[in-house]
C-alpha cells in the first residue's frame, strides 16, 4: 500500500547551522532530512514511526502525502507513484485516497466542525448535502456524534484532533498519515486516539503515525525508528496490554 524506494531529501541549513556543522559560505550546507529510506507497508497495517524532533518524521509524512518532493527516489501509495504527479493531481489524490492528520489541527475557526470535515470534498465537487451526510458519519465514527454544528474553539484538544481524523476519513480513502497526534493530549485522550487508529487499521485502512508517544507501541503492528533522516531499525513487536499504560 505504501512503498518508498531510496528516498532522499535535503534542506539548506541557515548560517548558524552552517557554522555549527562546519559549512562554508553564507549559503549554508545541504543537510539530509531523509536519507535513502526504503520500506513497504501492507494494506491494513498500523505502523508507528518513532523519532525525536528533527529526526525526519514529518518530512517523511509530507513526502508520502505529496506535500513535499524528494530530491531522489520514488514514493508509491495505493498503486500511484506520488512523485510523478502534478500539484493538481496530488491534491486530488489526497482528497480521494490519502487522508492527512496534522499536528496543529489546521481547522478553520469560523467554520463549523462539519464544514471543516467536508470542505475539501465540497471543493472537489461533492454536493453539499452528500458532504454533510458524509461528515456526520465520519464524526460519529470518531466519537463526535452531534458536534458538527460547533466551532473549533468550542472543542477540547482531544476533540479537535478527532475532527482532523474525521476529515481524513472522508471519501474512499485507503491511507491515513498522522503527524504527532498526541502532543497536546493527556493520557486518556491519547489512548482513545490510538485505539481509534487500531480500529481503522482492523477495518482495512493503512495507518502511518509519526510519534514519540510510547503508547503507540501497544497498538502498532510494526515500529520504525528514525534518526538523522535514516530508518535505523525496524522492530516487530507483540502488542502490549493496554492495562500496562493505565497503571
Amino acid at each position: 500500500m505504501i512503498s518508498l524506494d531510496t528516498v532522499y531529501k535535503t534542506y539548506q541549513s541557515d548560517s548558524e547551522h552552517s557554522v555549527r556543522l562546519g559549512g562554508v559560505g553564507s549559503g549554508g550546507v545541504a543537510v539530509p532530512a531523509v536519507e535513502r529510506v526504503s520500506f513497504n507497508i501492507a494494506t491494513g497495517q498500523l505502523v508507528a514511526i518513532y523519532g525525536v524532533s528533527g529526526s525526519g518524521k514529518t518530512t517523511l509524512i509530507n513526502m508520502i502525502a505529496g506535500l513535499d518532493d524528494p530530491d531522489s527516489g520514488t514514493v508509491n501509495v495505493a498503486g500511484v507513484e506520488v512523485t510523478a504527479l502534478s500539484a493538481d493531481q496530488r491534491a486530488a489524490f489526497r482528497r480521494e485516497s490519502v487522508g492527512v492528520v496534522f499536528q496543529e489541527y489546521n481547522l478553520i475557526a469560523n467554520a463549523t466542525v462539519a464544514d471543516n470535515v467536508s470542505l475539501a470534498q465540497v471543493a472537489g465537487g461533492m454536493r453539499r448535502s452528500a458532504a454533510k451526510r458524509a461528515a456526520e458519519e465520519a464524526l460519529r465514527r470518531v466519537g463526535l456524534d452531534g458536534l458538527g454544528g460547533r466551532f473549533p474553539q468550542q472543542l477540547s484538544s482531544g476533540q479537535k484532533q478527532r475532527v482532523g481524523v474525521a476529515r481524513a476519513l472522508l471519501g474512499a480513502r485507503k491511507v491515513m498519515l498522522v503527524d504527532e497526534p498526541t502532543g497536546a493530549l493527556d493520557a486518556v485522550n491519547s489512548l482513545a486516539l490510538f485505539a481509534l487508529f487500531r480500529e481503522l487499521a482492523d477495518d482495512g485502512m493503512t495507518v502511518l503515525v509519526a510519534t514519540h508517544d510510547p503508547m503507540a507501541r501497544g497498538y502498532a503492528d510494526r515500529v520504525f525508528s528514525i534518526a538523522d533522516g535514516k530508518v535505523v531499525e525496524e522492530l516487530r513487536i507483540e502488542k502490549l496490554r493496554i492495562e500496562e499504560f493505565e497503571k
